[in-house]
């Protein structure tokens, strides 16, 4: 079982012009991939896993999900960053916040990592999903200040989350908010956790079209 990640996001560059959302993104995705692979089935929002919160149930979505005839499957978390611009009339919104945006791509492979292995006794995970063969989180953005190294980010709140190609994540190697003061935008919030991963990884952004580049992060 496999997929061509590459293949679809060229493909994907000539079929669309821009998204003028994550979710139209998503869509357009898991179209394309029924389109290429008619013997997979593709899920959107699929609970993968469920776990136990200040005693409530809180319940893993896993943006596409790739399903072969044996319960197989591929997993696939997207994340959709702009700043604000326009492309042939269709006028994008500014997301800013790049700090949060790579944490949160970050989480994305740190949460692929945890269905891949389906190992953390704490979550309860769907047991119609049988063996995960691949996981990928891709980022599609044209907000350069995602790919390129900023020399004044390495004192900053998210020097730990960078992720151009100069960046790395090292296995085992805990990733934390930089908080010099003790104090930050993310305390009290989810986001204020620290991730360790159980592989080491490298980035490689790739041209999509106009000013857009994508970031596609296999998990090992």
């Amino acid at each position: 079982m496999d997929i061509d990640i590459k293949h679809l996001m060229e493909l994907l560059a000539k079929q669309e012009d821009v998204f003028e959302s994550e979710a139209q993104f998503q869509f357009d995705l898991a179209q394309l991939i029924r389109d290429n692979y008619p013997s997979y089935k593709v899920k959107l929002e699929l609970t993968t896993a469920t776990t136990l919160k200040n005693n409530r149930l809180k319940r893993l979505y896993t943006d596409i999900i790739v399903l072969d005839k044996d319960g197989n499957f591929i997993a696939i978390e997207l994340k959709y960053k702009t700043k604000s611009s326009e492309y042939n009339g269709v006028k994008l919104l500014n997301h800013g916040a790049t700090d949060l945006g790579r944490f949160d791509y970050l989480w994305d492979v740190h949460r692929l990592e945890l269905l891949k292995k389906k190992d953390n006794t704490a979550y309860e995970f769907n047991k119609k999903l049988k063996t995960c063969v691949k996981c990928f989180a891709i980022m599609l953005t044209n907000e350069k200040n995602y790919w390129v190294v900023n020399k004044q980010s390495r004192n900053t709140l998210f020097k730990d989350f960078c992720i151009s190609e100069k960046d790395e994540i090292i296995a085992k190697k805990p990733l934390s908010w930089y908080k010099p003061n003790n104090k930050s935008c993310v305390d009290g919030t989810w986001r204020d956790v620290s991730l360790t991963f159980n592989n080491s990884y490298n980035f490689k952004w790739n041209d999509y079209k106009y000013d857009f580049k994508y970031l596609v992060t296999e998990i090992k």
